[in-house]
C-alpha cells in the first residue's frame, strides 16, 4: 500500500507517464482494478486518451473516475447509503426555506435574503464548510472568541442558524455532494473495488480536507497510489512552501500527502522525477522551454537567443493589441483559419483561454460562425435569462404588483404568447394613455378615449382586453389564494404553462435554432423546459405541504433558478476548445490563444470573498478555523494557474490584449506583458490597430462583408483603395452574394443629407394651401429632418397618464387667461385692484383652469394636491409680479389669449408662397398691452413661457425664435384696423417666464430689497422701442436699471450698454424681415425638404432635446453627416443683417 509522488514541471509528460504505467499494469494483473481520479470536467477527455494509448484500444479493468462518481459507484454497489444527492438546485430551496422559518432568528443575514443571488452565497459558504469539515457545533463553539467582532460574531451565528437548519431538512432523505466523500470514507473498507485496487490520481492542484480524509482512508486499501504533481524539479520541493512562491499549491499537496502517509503507516516511494534534463513537450521550441523553466521565477535571467535560434521569440510567442475584445476575438478567428490554411493544424490543436469568459464567449458565438470554426465553450450555461423563466417570473409579479403596467407588458413580451405584434403594441400605448393600473381595470370594459385613441378604436382594444383575460383568468383565480400550499401554487403554474403549450413552443424554437446552425442555443432551449419541471418536482417534495404566500412562492422559484444552468456536450471531436483561466484543464494542444492579457482581469479584480469578507477570514484562520483560500492567497493560486496554461502549447503561444473596453473606456496591459517582456527583451506588443487591411483580415465571404461595409463607408467619405475594389469586384461578380451587397451599397449611400421628399410627396402630406403655426415653422428652421417625422409622418412620444410639463404649461396659460377676465368683469382695474382680491381671483383661476384642463394625470391623491398647491404658489408670485409691472407704467392690458388665423384674413399670417400656393398661420396671443396718447397708440405683446426662454436677436435672424414677432405683426395689424385715425407703433415684444425663483439671500435684508430682487427676477426679457417716449410709458420710476422692463439708463438719461432696445425703423425691418423668413421656410416645406441637416450654434444643437434622435439616422461620425453652423451673431450684428437684407 506505498504510495508515490510523479514530479515535474509543466510539459514534463507527468500524465503520459502515469497512463502509460497503468495501462502497462492493468495488463500485466487484469483481474485487478484500477482507478483514475481526475476533475469531473475531465473524466470524457481522459477516457479517449487512454483508449488511444492503450494497445488493445480498449480499458477494461480501467476506471476513469470524479471523486464523487468514485462515491456513487461504491455506494451504489454496496447499497450503503440510499439518500438521493442534493443538486446545487434543491440545496437553494432548502435554504430559502429555512431563511423563511427562521427569519426572526437572522439578526444580520435577514434583510438580505432576497437580494438577486444571496441565496447563492450562503450556499456557497454552507458547502465551503461542509467541505472544510465545519460542523455546526464546532461554529457554536468558536462563537465566544468572536464577541470583540460584533458583525462577524452575528453573521457566522446566522450562518450557523441556517447550516443547522439545512442539515436538519435534508438528514434523513438526501445527501450533499460534499458530504458524500465524508459516507464513502466511512464505508470505503466495505468495497471489493477499493481493496487491493491501483489508485492514480491526476490533474489535481490540491485536494481539500475532506478528500483527504477520505485519502487516508484508501492509503491502507489501495495496493498503490500515485499521484502527479507539477513542480520544478529544481526546487527544494519536499519542504513547505511560502504563499507567495509559484508552487505552493503543489508544495502544500506534498506536505499534506506526506503527513497522511506517517499517519496511517504507508510507505513513500522514492519519486518519479521528470524533466530534470529538458521539457519533452518544447523540443525545438527553446523560447517556450525558457518560458516554463523561468516565468514567475525569482532571479534575472532573460532569453538571450543561442546559434541555431534567434533572440527574438516570436516565432514561438507573440503579444498582440486589439482594438476591444471583439478584435481581440476577430484576431483569434484569423490566426485560426491561418494556423489551419498554412500550417495544417486540426481545430482541436488550438485552445483559447480568458480570465473573463462573460465577455470573451459572448464575442466569440458572434465571430467565429462567420469565419466557420467550430468551437466548445468549456461552460454550463445559466438560463435566467430565458424567455420560459421570463414567461413563469412575469406571471407570478403580475400577480404580486396587482398587473401594474410594467409588470403586465413583460408578461406580454416574453415571447412565448401568441400575439401580433402591432395590437400588443397600440394596447400598450392606450393603456399608458389611459392610465389602465390594476387587475379591476382590466376587467371592466374600456370606455375612456384619449389624444390617441378615439371611440373607434375601443372594440379592436377591448377584443384584445378579452383574449388576454381569457388566457390569465383562470391562473389568477387560482393563485389568488391567501392560504395556499406549495403544491397548489406549483400545479396552478403547471397548468398555465400547459395551457400555453409552452413546452411545443420551446421545441420549436429549438428547431429554428438548429437551422440556423446556432448549436448552443438549441440545446438550452431543449433541456430548460425539462429543468423548470424537475424544479417544480424538488419544490412541491421538499416543501410541498407548506403554506406560502405568493410572494414568498416567487421567491422561492427565483432562488431555484439562480443555480439552474444547462451543460454542454462537445458535439464535434475536431474543434477549438474555448476555456475559462480556473476551470477549463487543457490536454494535447499546440496552440494557445490567451485572450484579455489586462488589468483587472489578470489578475482578476476578484470576485470577493463571499459572505465572509477577507479580513473576517484572517480573523477566523487566527482562532484555528481552516476556510477556503481567502482574496490573498487566491492571487497566488491564479498566477499558478496562469504558468499551467501558458505552458500548455507545444508550438506556438499567442497573447492578446484590449487597449479598451466594450464601452470605449480605456484598458491597461496586465502585469504579466512586463514580466514577458524582462524575459524576452526582444519580444515587441504588435498593435493589430496599425494593418487593418483587407487582405489581412479577410479569410471568408461572411467575414468579408463587414469589411466591405467599412471599405463603402470610406468610399462615402471619399477615401478609395484597390485592395477594397478587388474585394467589392468578389461580391459583385458571385450571384449568391450580389443582392446583399447591392442593399449594403444602397443603405451606404441611400442617407444623403441634401435627399428630401419630393413636391409631389410634400402635396400629399400637406396640402397646397400649408396652414401652419409659428412653432411648426422653427421647427423647420431647426431641422427640416425632425419637421417632416412630427408633421409630415406625424411621430409622437407616447401619451402618458401623468401631469407632464405640457399640462403644466397649458394650466397656467388658462389661469391667466381666467384671472384677466375676472378683473375685466370684476369694478377692479389692473392699477387699483386690492391684494386680498387679487388672492381671491387667482384662487378662483387655478382652480376653474385644473377643472377646465381636466388633465387625467391630476388625480385625487398626495402627489396631484401637491402639484395644485405649487401651482397655486407658482400663480401667486406671477400675478404679484404682472400687477407690479403694469402698474410701474402707462400701459394697460388690453386682450388675452387673442386667436388668429386666416379667417381673419389679415396679411401678416396670410402668406403667399411661389407656385400659387399659400401659407396661412393659426395662433394665440398671450397678452397684448396697449397705450394711447393724443397722436399715437403704442402696441406691445407678452408671451407667457413655463419654459425660461430669452428673446435671441440672432435666433430671430435664423428663423428659431419668429413667434414674437409675427404675434406683433398680427397685433398692429388687427389694432390699426381699429384705429385708422392714429399711427400704430410696434412698442416692444416680451417673454415673461411664469416661476417662482429662488434668491441667494445672506439673511440681512429687509422685506423691501427682498420685493425689489423677486421683481428683478421675473421681469421680461424681450426688446423694447428705443423711443424715450415709450421707454417711459413701460416704467414711469425708472432710474438706473428697470425691475420690470429689460432696459437701463445713464446718468445723462441716455440708454445704458445692457438696453435691449431697437428703434421704430429697425421695428419695421424685423417686421418685414419676419414675413419673408416665414415665405422661405414655408417654400422649403413645400418643396418637401427632409434633410438631415440640424442646425448647430455655440454650444447646443437642434439635436439636443430632439424626440426623434433614435430614429434619423443623423450620424455625427459620417463625414457626409454634418451640422448646419450657425455664424455666432451679437443683437447688433443680427439688426444689421436684417436691415441690410430688407433694404
Amino acid at each position: 500500500m506505498p504510495l508515490q509522488f510523479i514530479l515535474g514541471s509543466s510539459g514534463s509528460g507527468k500524465s503520459r507517464y502515469l497512463y502509460e504505467t497503468v495501462i502497462k499494469e492493468s495488463l500485466a494483473a487484469p483481474k485487478e482494478n484500477f482507478l483514475i481520479l481526475v476533475p469531473e470536467q475531465f473524466t470524457m477527455e481522459i477516457q479517449r486518451n487512454l483508449t488511444e494509448l492503450h494497445p488493445r484500444k480498449g480499458i477494461l479493468n480501467i476506471d476513469v473516475l470524479s471523486f464523487q462518481r468514485l462515491a456513487l459507484r461504491v455506494l451504489e454497489d454496496l447499497g450503503a447509503d440510499r439518500r438521493r444527492i442534493l443538486e446545487e438546485t434543491g440545496k437553494n430551496l432548502v435554504i430559502r426555506r429555512a431563511a423563511m422559518e427562521h427569519r426572526k432568528e437572522l439578526t444580520l443575514l435577514g434583510g438580505s435574503m432576497e437580494k438577486n443571488g444571496y441565496i447563492s452565497q450562503v450556499k456557497s459558504m454552507i458547502s465551503e464548510l461542509a467541505q472544510y469539515r465545519i460542523e455546526p457545533e464546532t461554529m457554536d463553539g468558536i462563537l465566544e472568541s468572536l464577541k470583540d467582532q460584533p458583525r462577524l460574531y452575528y453573521k457566522w451565528k446566522d450562518i450557523g442558524i441556517l447550516y443547522h437548519a439545512f442539515q436538519e431538512q435534508m438528514a434523513k432523505e438526501y445527501v450533499t455532494a460534499e458530504e458524500l466523500l465524508e459516507v464513502l470514507a466511512e464505508h470505503a473498507g466495505e468495497s471489493r473495488l477499493l481493496s487491493g485496487c491501483t489508485i492514480a490520481l491526476d490533474g489535481y492542484t490540491g485536494f481539500t480536507p475532506i478528500q483527504l480524509a477520505l485519502l487516508k482512508k484508501l492509503l491502507p486499501l489501495a495496493k498503490k497510489i500515485q499521484v502527479t504533481v507539477t513542480v520544478d524539479p529544481r526546487t527544494d520541493w519536499g519542504r513547505q512552501g511560502k504563499m507567495h512562491e509559484l508552487f505552493y499549491l503543489s508544495q502544500k499537496t506534498i506536505q499534506s500527502l506526506t503527513n497522511l502517509c506517517k499517519e496511517t503507516g504507508t510507505e513513500l516511494l522514492e519519486p518519479v522525477i521528470l524533466g530534470r534534463r529538458g521539457v519533452r513537450r518544447f523540443e525545438g521550441r527553446p523560447a517556450l522551454a525558457f518560458l516554463e523553466s523561468h516565468l514567475f521565477r525569482t532571479g534575472k535571467s532573460f532569453f538571450a537567443g543561442g546559434s541555431s535560434y534567434p533572440e527574438d521569440p516570436s516565432e514561438e510567442i507573440s503579444i498582440h493589441a486589439c482594438a476591444d475584445p471583439r478584435e481581440e476575438a476577430e484576431f483569434a478567428a484569423r490566426t485560426i483559419l491561418s494556423l489551419r490554411q498554412e500550417k495544417g493544424l486540426a481545430f482541436r490543436e488550438i485552445a483559447l483561454i480568458s480570465g473573463d469568459m462573460e465577455t470573451y464567449a459572448r464575442e466569440i458565438r458572434r465571430i467565429f460562425p462567420k469565419y466557420g470554426i467550430p468551437c466548445f465553450i468549456d461552460e454550463t450555461k445559466r438560463v435566467l435569462l430565458n424567455p420560459f423563466l421570463e414567461f413563469i417570473k412575469a406571471a407570478l409579479e403580475m400577480l404580486i404588483r396587482d398587473f401594474s403596467y410594467e409588470t403586465v407588458f413583460r408578461f406580454l413580451r416574453c415571447g412565448l404568447l401568441d400575439i401580433h405584434q402591432e395590437s400588443l403594441d397600440d394596447v400598450e400605448n392606450y393603456v399608458l394613455a389611459a392610465g389602465i393600473r390594476g387587475y379591476t381595470k382590466w376587467k371592466k370594459e374600456w370606455t375612456q378615449e384619449t389624444r390617441s385613441f378615439s371611440g373607434e378604436d375601443l372594440p379592436r382594444l377591448n377584443a384584445f382586453r378579452e383574449i388576454f383575460l381569457e388566457k390569465t383568468e383562470v391562473y389568477c383565480e387560482a393563485m389568488r389564494g391567501k392560504k395556499l400550499t406549495v403544491r397548489q401554487r406549483t400545479e396552478s403554474l403547471y397548468r398555465f404553462i400547459a395551457g400555453e403549450k409552452l413546452q411545443q413552443k420551446l421545441a420549436g424554437m429549438e428547431e429554428d435554432f438548429e437551422k440556423q446552425g446556432k448549436t448552443d442555443e438549441a440545446k438550452v432551449y431543449h433541456q430548460i423546459y425539462g429543468t423548470v419541471i424537475s424544479l417544480f418536482d424538488k419544490m412541491v417534495e421538499f416543501l410541498g405541504d407548506e403554506i406560502i404566500s405568493l410572494k414568498d412562492y416567487k421567491e422561492l422559484l427565483e432562488a431555484g433558478f439562480e443555480d439552474s444552468r444547462v451543460g454542454l456536450i462537445p458535439p464535434s471531436l475536431d474543434e477549438v476548445l474555448v476555456g475559462d483561466m480556473e476551470r477549463t484543464r487543457l490536454k494535447n494542444i499546440q496552440v494557445l490563444i490567451f485572450l484579455g492579457l489586462n488589468e483587472g482581469i489578470v489578475p482578476s479584480s476578484g470576485k470577493g470573498s463571499g459572505i465572509l469578507s477577507e479580513e473576517e477570514r484572517s480573523f477566523l484562520s487566527d482562532q484555528g478555523v481552516t476556510l477556503a483560500p481567502g482574496t490573498r492567497e487566491n492571487s497566488f493560486v491564479e498566477r499558478f494557474y496562469l504558468y499551467l496554461h501558458l505552458t500548455k502549447p507545444s508550438r506556438r503561444l499567442y497573447l492578446t490584449m484590449a487597449k479598451a473596453d466594450q464601452e470605449g473606456k480605456a484598458m491597461r496591459p496586465s502585469y504579466v506583458v512586463g514580466r514577458l517582456q524582462k524575459l524576452f527583451p526582444k519580444l515587441t506588443v504588435t498593435d493589430e490597430d496599425e494593418d487593418r487591411s483587407f487582405k489581412k483580415r479577410v479569410w471568408t465571404p461572411e467575414n468579408g462583408l463587414s469589411c466591405l461595409t467599412e471599405g463603402l463607408l470610406k468610399l462615402k467619405n471619399g477615401e478609395f483603395s484597390p485592395e477594397f475594389q478587388e474585394l467589392y469586384l468578389w461580391y459583385r461578380k458571385n450571384p449568391e452574394w450580389k443582392e446583399k451587397v447591392d442593399r449594403l451599397l444602397q443603405a451606404a449611400f441611400s442617407g444623403e443629407q441634401d435627399s428630401g421628399i419630393g413636391r409631389e410627396a410634400a402635396k400629399a402630406l400637406y396640402g397646397t394651401i400649408l396652414t401652419n403655426s409659428v412653432s411648426r415653422l422653427e421647427t423647420f428652421a431647426s431641422c427640416a429632418c425632425e419637421h417632416f417625422l412630427r408633421y409630415g409622418l406625424r411621430l409622437s412620444e407616447r401619451e402618458t397618464l401623468e401631469f407632464a410639463p405640457v399640462d403644466m404649461g397649458n394650466l397656467f396659460h388658462k389661469a391667466l387667461e381666467l384671472f384677466s377676465e375676472k378683473v375685466e368683469k370684476s369694478d377692479w382695474t389692473w392699477f387699483d385692484l386690492p391684494d386680498e382680491e387679487a388672492e381671491k381671483l387667482t384662487e378662483e383661476a387655478v382652480e376653474e383652469a385644473a377643472a377646465f384642463i381636466r388633465s387625467p394625470g391630476l388625480k385625487k391623491d398626495s402627489r396631484s394636491a401637491y402639484a395644485i398647491k405649487r401651482i397655486r404658489r407658482i400663480m401667486g408670485r406671477t400675478i404679484w409680479a404682472l400687477l407690479l409691472q403694469i402698474r410701474s407704467g402707462l400701459f394697460e392690458p388690453g386682450n388675452f389669449e387673442v386667436p388668429f388665423s386666416a379667417i381673419e384674413n389679415l396679411k401678416a399670417v396670410n402668406l403667399d408662397l411661389p407656385g400659387d400656393t399659400k401659407m396661412k398661420l393659426k395662433g394665440r396671443i398671450d397678452r397684448i398691452d396697449y397705450c394711447e396718447n393724443e397722436e399715437e397708440v403704442f402696441v406691445k405683446v407678452v408671451d407667457y413661457k413655463s419654459g425660461n426662454t430669452k428673446f435671441d436677436l440672432a435666433a430671430f435672424y435664423y428663423g428659431l425664435q419668429l413667434q414674437l414677432m409675427v404675434y406683433l405683426n398680427a397685433a398692429l395689424e388687427l389694432e390699426r384696423r381699429t384705429k385708422k385715425e392714429k399711427p400704430v407703433i410696434p412698442a416692444g415684444i416680451f417673454y415673461y417666464h411664469v416661476e417662482d425663483p429662488l434668491l441667494e439671500l445672506s439673511g440681512d435684508e429687509d422685506p423691501e430689497e427682498i420685493r425689489k430682487q423677486l421683481l428683478k427676477e421675473l421681469k421680461v426679457n424681450g426688446l423694447v422701442n428705443s423711443r424715450e417716449e415709450i421707454v417711459r410709458s413701460m416704467d414711469r420710476f425708472l432710474n438706473g436699471s428697470s425691475s420690470v422692463i429689460p432696459v437701463s439708463v445713464n446718468k445723462d438719461g441716455s440708454l445704458g450698454k445692457a438696453s435691449r432696445t431697437a428703434t421704430t425703423k429697425q421695428f419695421a425691418a424685423m417686421s418685414a424681415y419676419a414675413e419673408k423668413k416665414m415665405q422661405e421656410l414655408g417654400s422649403g416645406i413645400l418643396e418637401g425638404r427632409a434633410e438631415r441637416l440640424p442646425y448647430e450654434r455655440k454650444n447646443q444643437t437642434a439635436c439636443d432635446y430632439c424626440i426623434f434622435r433614435s430614429v434619423c439616422g443623423f450620424d455625427q461620425k459620417d463625414k457626409n453627416m454634418k451640422f448646419r453652423r450657425l455664424e455666432e451673431l451679437s443683437a447688433d450684428e443680427a439688426l444689421k443683417k436684417i436691415e441690410e437684407e430688407m433694404k
